[in-house]
């Protein structure tokens, strides 16, 4: 059976001693550390939380001025087209124009010559044509 006498006592004095000299130099300088070091762990994982936040915020607005610009762009890209094809337009008018009064021009040039030439053969045909006539009349003439 178990003894209760005086070094039991001496042992629980012993251990309450222990306990309390570990308690204030041992476990409550590591329990201060702990927590101390939990709660810079959980600053860290608020500010990462944090700049994880403003990241995703940063992103979302370059996406969409990313995404507006585009927009402009093409808005830009089809206003230079359309002004690029009405300068296209004038352009291939003015050339229909200009090649338009040159071929007027030369066909109006073309028709003076050949009324130039018809006037010329007409003579040349009256003056062929008398020739003729003589030469007949005169072979005419030789065999009478």
């Amino acid at each position: 059976m178990i003894e209760l006498n005086f070094t039991l006592g001496i042992l629980i004095v012993n251990f309450l001693l222990l306990m309390f000299i570990l308690n204030r130099k041992l476990f409550k300088p590591m329990l201060e550390h702990l927590d101390k070091r939990d709660e810079a762990i959980k600053g860290s994982l608020k500010s990462a939380q944090e700049m994880e936040d403003k990241g995703g915020k940063k992103l979302a607005e370059h996406k969409t001025k990313l995404q507006e610009e585009k927009r402009n762009v093409i808005v830009q890209q089809n206003l230079l087209r359309d002004e690029t094809i009405e300068r296209q337009k004038e352009v291939l008018k003015k050339a229909k124009l200009s090649s338009e009064m040159k071929f007027s021009e030369v066909k109006s040039e073309i028709n003076q010559q050949v009324e130039a030439l018809r006037k010329d053969f007409s003579k040349l045909a009256g003056a062929l044509a008398s020739e003729i006539l003589a030469g007949i009349i005169a072979k005419r003439h030789k065999f009478d």
